[in-house]
């Protein structure tokens, strides 16, 4: 399929945000609810979107970044699809092999699921083959989750049954594929005694999987042949984990607080290392996130007072050794409407991917992707020793850091990034009497063009 390049109008968000550049990016043929699934490997980005038309038709765009210009590759659609099979519901990206999952397809049994596997070869992506589960039986949902890592596949099945359970069990399997230069072929079956719809989430890095059933979850390690079980992890409060750089992420939210757990795995036992707090923004609470080389990325996709406006994400960078608050970031449509700004996000070790797949709805051409370029340019030592105190504070903000002679202007933002007050500083403190109760953003700008955010609640 001939490739189509197209250039990208880049957004640099201004003022609070104005060290991230934002790019937006659709398909090249009519399309809804795109960035139901994504995810990114190296500058390459795989895709699921529905069809304007016809949203039972589904298909997977592969696009590829280089500097400021996003080229769509190809899309695909399978040759034998069927409408509301949930074709690219998942899909997982991992050097030349991209998987599509099929949660609901038939070809085995009614909903017992497939997979569909592409690969690039001299440049080009093409179909590879399609694998279904060797014990696949109605309604297994063979495909609720798909990762390609290297050369291994998971795939999880959250309905299948062992031997002799009766069907309503429901009590899930990860089934685990070795690529052997040819085919993919099975290598193993995942199960856990006394679960329920295990593997409706799975996580893989650095020899280490985590699986998800509801709440709980489960930790295995390779031995370079077979994966063994090591923990179990249950938590009534979790409704998000990641796994990297051999630590396990698990965000909690209790009510209305949230926070960010962060274990280290010792002997087979998760060992809480440290834990990200205030993660609420107003009314805006998080539930997802993405981690990956001291980035993290947490969409606050849920506002208890149920009223519509765009989502922001927060991201995170770890600067000597601790997670710090870094910006708020929004997607290009009006703040009055949902865009599920975040919903999907994926980060590869070149680029960062945002989805908003209802952006735009319910009109045509709904959903939005979004690569991210984080060039923060921030001098460690001056976001280590700057300090704004007392917080929370009722008038009063003062600023503490051995720069503070080199500091231009603090910017005071509401939570939308809107600038409500620019004031320059000579050492003197910050008044927020002027402002009504809530949380705000202060953007510091030093003399030099570096610049920082701290959140500070007024009470």
């Amino acid at each position: 399929m001939r490739k189509i390049t197209f250039c990208i109008s880049i957004l640099f968000i201004q003022g609070l945000f104005a060290q991230i550049t934002l790019t937006p990016f659709t398909p090249d043929i009519p399309f809804s609810g795109f960035t139901s699934s994504l995810d990114a490997f190296g500058n390459e980005i795989a895709i699921s979107g529905s069809h304007a038309h016809d949203f039972s038709q589904t298909m997977v765009f592969v696009f590829e970044k280089n500097g400021t210009t996003i080229s769509q590759e190809t899309y695909f659609t399978p040759t034998d699809f069927a409408p509301f099979d949930n074709f690219g519901e998942k899909v997982s990206i991992d050097n030349d092999f991209i998987a599509a999952s099929s949660r609901l397809n038939d070809q085995v049994a009614s909903n017992a699921g497939a997979v569909y596997m592409y690969r690039k070869v001299a440049g080009n992506w093409t179909f590879f083959e399609k694998i279904t589960a060797f014990d696949g039986v109605v309604d297994d949902y063979f495909g609720t989750d798909v990762k390609v890592i290297g050369n291994q596949l998971f795939v999880s099945a959250i309905n299948n049954e062992p031997i002799g359970q009766p069907t309503t069990t429901n009590s899930g399997a990860v089934y685990v594929y070795n690529f052997n230069g040819l085919n993919w072929i099975f290598s193993q079956k995942i199960i856990q005694s006394g679960t329920y719809n295990f593997g409706n989430k799975i996580k893989v890095a650095n020899n280490q999987l985590v699986i998800a059933a509801g709440t709980d979850l489960h930790t295995y390690n390779f031995d370079g042949s077979n994966w063994n079980f090591s923990s179990t992890f249950a938590s009534s409060t979790m409704v998000d984990f990641d796994l990297d750089n051999n630590q396990l992420f698990v965000l909690r939210v209790t009510g209305f607080s949230s926070n960010i757990d962060i274990y280290n795995e010792v002997a087979d036992t998760w060992n809480l290392n440290t834990t990200v707090t205030s993660l609420n923004f107003n009314d805006r609470m998080p539930t997802n996130f993405e981690v990956k080389n001291n980035l993290m990325f947490i969409s606050l996709n849920f506002h208890p007072l149920l009223y519509t406006g765009k989502t922001p994400v927060a991201m995170f960078k770890k600067i000597g050794g601790v997670w710090s608050y870094q910006e708020l970031i929004y997607g290009v449509g009006p703040f009055e409407h949902d865009d599920g700004f975040g919903s999907q996000m994926a980060i590869s070790n070149s680029i960062v991917v945002i989805g908003a797949p209802i952006e735009r709805m319910p009109q045509a051409y709904g959903g939005n992707a979004y690569t991210i370029d984080v060039t923060l340019g921030v001098n460690e030592n001056t976001l280590n020793d700057l300090e704004i105190y007392p917080n929370p504070t009722s008038d009063l903000v003062y600023l503490t850091n051995d720069l503070g002679e080199n500091i231009s202007t603090i910017g005071i933002y509401q939570f939308d990034g809107k600038l409500i007050k620019k004031v320059k500083y000579s050492q003197n403190p910050i008044s927020l009497n002027e402002f009504q109760n809530g949380v705000y953003l202060l953007k510091i700008t030093w003399t030099n063009g570096i610049s920082t955010c701290k959140r500070i609640v007024k009470i």
